[in-house]
């Protein structure tokens, strides 16, 4: 037995000073009585002159002794040697991601894994320190870096998932940095792996064991596109398109069913193939209804996540748009932007622009042509000039489509690989731009984003000298354009993914903004900051939004965004996470470790003390 504090032995001297306290006689006080008959013994006591008395052994006394040896012990902290695992620095990483809903086992996935996180926290070496951390979106720290076990284990019982994809690699990079030695971090992972390997992971990671969860084959069905557009024939309705996917090696009939302000309005069925995909058309939805929603069941039973089963559109009325075409003869721009719904055309020829009030219109179209100072509308430009705001360098001769963002809006349901260009600018890109269109040798043919507080959109190139005009996708990405750069209220994005902040842009009047969540829970926000930014959108559904005066007492606008999870790779929940697993490093290897045990010495000390308090009072 070995002790890490010696010096507290030094304790010890308190047992014979207990020992002098029962030598020492006891002192009395003169007191006269009648008689000394009954006081001889007392008188030879006091007779002899002595300061002590013979020691008495008692039980009290050596109750006494023994406590304060124990507390002596217990104070050195003694130790013994064994032979044991080296501690380890555990990051416990718990896949919080929308798949982990999925229910191929029971009650889902997420369940399971914070039970294997639960039970290999209880394995883990003596005197490692375990941090616990929430894989979501944003990757949450529940408990960092602590001995407690008892404060992991209730962190992780607590946890619960988002509906909503999840940044591995942050999570991954978060755990690094907490782990504290490389030698001695050790990061499980527990996740049902519905993910691939994130790139650009450092080589430090470290030793990294998988926990895999759910079922290897389960399929699932997942709407995983839903939008909305105005109807050609009559733009007081709207038109809603959706895309349905099967993500399964088997072949499946479904049901579709669309709802309109909560009640249903059509079912259809479709056939779909082994990991295949359908593109529906609603047509004229009923007017002034406020939403829509999507709806997707599997007619063979088989549908391992139900959270993507429903998407919902905010079924937008807008004023028209007021758009000033300054073209000098693009008849392709005038007449798709004349035949657009929603849209209140005024053109006019460049050399006319300066004695228009640009500033009163919302979006400016600039066919080849822009002016020394920009209106501060949203614009949208075709083929800038070599000198002005949006700089180009040089050109490109036929420019071949090798690439286009068909996730972005803007370019929604538009297939554009048969796009020919006879020549089209290389744009200076700006920093607040993204090239949603790509050629092959990486000349931006599409730029759009946020400039300051207005919207851009820039085509590099004479759409006169290119087959877009004649295209079938023409109109509809004119219409996305459109949609992109009208004003919007304040909501800034009808619909968003899960997870996805949304922006909120009160009128000024307004004294605050209440949000109110499908679950039913709302959050209020002051106003006069700027725009909102409201970003507890894991929860998939539609959201309220509420612009309140006098005091919340009344409502001056009410406003819907939905928060769709609308990810294909989310919902495919078949694992298919490689080459991150390397069980074979978290082996620490043995150790001497020095076990203490004065806790034992110190939980012995209470009951003896009990006991001599007993002891003493029943003798008196």
């Amino acid at each position: 037995m070995n002790l890490f504090t010696p010096l507290a032995l030094a304790l010890g001297v308190s047992l014979p000073i207990v020992v002098i306290f029962y030598l020492l006689k006891v002192r009395r006080h003169d007191e006269e009585v009648s008689s000394t008959f009954l006081w001889n013994d007392l008188i030879r006591d006091l007779a002899a002159h002595e300061p002590l008395q013979r020691l008495k052994w008692n039980l009290l006394l050596l109750l006494q002794l023994v406590a304060l040896a124990l507390i002596t012990f217990a104070v050195a902290r003694p130790f013994s040697e064994q032979v044991g695992q080296k501690p380890v620095q555990a990051i416990l990483l718990l896949d919080g991601s929308a798949s982990m809903q999925a229910k191929d086992v029971k009650p889902t996935r997420f369940a399971k894994a914070v039970e294997a996180a639960r039970n290999t926290l209880s394995g883990l070496p003596e005197n490692s320190l375990a941090t616990a951390i929430l894989v979501a979106a944003h990757p949450q720290v529940l408990v960092a870096a602590t001995p407690d076990r008892q404060q992991v284990d209730r962190a992780l019982a607590d946890a619960q998932p988002s509906g909503a994809a999840a940044d591995m690699r942050e999570a991954l990079l978060l755990a690094r940095s907490l782990g504290g030695d490389p030698n001695a971090r050790r990061i499980y992972l527990f996740t049902d792996g519905a993910f691939t390997l994130p790139p650009d992971l450092p080589e430090d990671l470290g030793a990294v064991e998988v926990v895999p969860v759910g079922q290897p084959n389960t399929g699932n069905l997942a709407v995983t596109t839903i939008s909305t557009r105005p109807d050609p024939q009559d733009n007081r309705r709207q038109q809603l398109l959706t895309r349905v996917a099967n993500f399964s090696d088997l072949r499946t009939r479904a049901v579709i069913n669309i709802s309109v302000d909560g009640q249903s309005v059509e079912d259809r069925t479709v056939d779909l193939a082994p990991n295949g995909q359908s593109d529906q058309v609603f047509e004229q939805l009923p007017a002034g209804a406020r939403y829509a929603s999507v709806t997707i069941s599997n007619l063979n039973g088989d549908n391992g996540l139900t959270l993507d089963d429903t998407a919902f559109a905010v079924l937008v009325q807008r004023k028209p748009a007021q758009v000033l075409l300054v073209s000098n003869s693009n008849q392709f721009l005038e007449k798709v932007l004349t035949l657009l719904p929603n849209v209140d055309l005024y053109r006019i020829a460049a050399q006319r622009y300066l004695a228009v009030e640009a500033d009163r219109f919302d979006i400016i179209v600039f066919d080849n042509y822009l002016p020394p100072l920009l209106p501060r509308g949203n614009l949208l430009v075709v083929n800038p000039p070599d000198r002005g705001p949006y700089r180009t360098t040089g050109s490109v001769s036929r420019p071949r489509v090798a690439s286009w963002d068909r996730e972005d809006p803007i370019l929604g349901f538009v297939d554009i690989r048969d796009l020919t260009i006879s020549r089209a600018s290389k744009i200076d890109m700006p920093r607040w731009g993204k090239a949603l269109i790509s050629a092959a040798d990486g000349t931006a043919l599409m730029v759009a984003g946020q400039d300051g507080d207005r919207r851009v959109a820039i085509l590099p190139f004479d759409l006169q000298q290119s087959n877009l005009p004649l295209m079938s996708a023409f109109p509809i990405m004119m219409a996305n354009l459109v949609n992109y750069l009208s004003p919007p209220g304040v909501v800034q994005s009808s619909e968003i993914q899960t997870g996805s902040p949304e922006s909120l842009s009160p009128l000024p009047q307004v004294q605050s903004v209440r949000v109110t969540g499908p679950n039913d829970q709302a959050a209020e926000f002051r106003t006069g900051q700027g725009p909102i930014t409201y970003a507890a959108t894991d929860v998939p559904g539609l959201y309220r939004v509420q612009q309140l005066v006098q005091g919340g007492q009344q409502t001056v606008d009410d406003d819907l965004f939905a928060a769709n999870l609308a990810n294909p790779d989310e919902s495919d929940v078949r694992p298919r996470l490689t080459g991150l697993d390397s069980p074979g490093l978290l082996d620490a290897g043995v150790t001497t470790l020095q076990k203490e045990f004065w806790g034992i010495l110190a939980a012995l000390v209470l009951p003896l003390m009990l006991f001599e308090w007993f002891w003493f009072h029943r003798r008196t």
